[in-house]
């Protein structure tokens, strides 16, 4: 709280690091090493676990 509070009487501006662990789901989320442009959105959620659950599927048969 006092970093927020800093942050809050301060007129320059400033940063402030949040550590969310990676099992919370907190979007817009830019995946590790990628840019804005790959952002995604909660809508998009289905269709990524969707296309990850199917890459999982078909390694495993092969």
């Amino acid at each position: 709280e006092a970093g927020l509070d800093f942050l809050l009487a301060d007129e320059e501006p400033c940063l402030l690091e949040v550590v969310i662990p990676a099992e919370e789901k907190v979007f817009p989320m830019i995946p590790a090493g990628k840019g804005q442009a790959d952002m995604i959105q909660f809508r998009d959620l289905d269709r990524i676990l969707a296309e990850r659950d199917a890459r999982r599927a078909e390694a495993q048969k092969g």
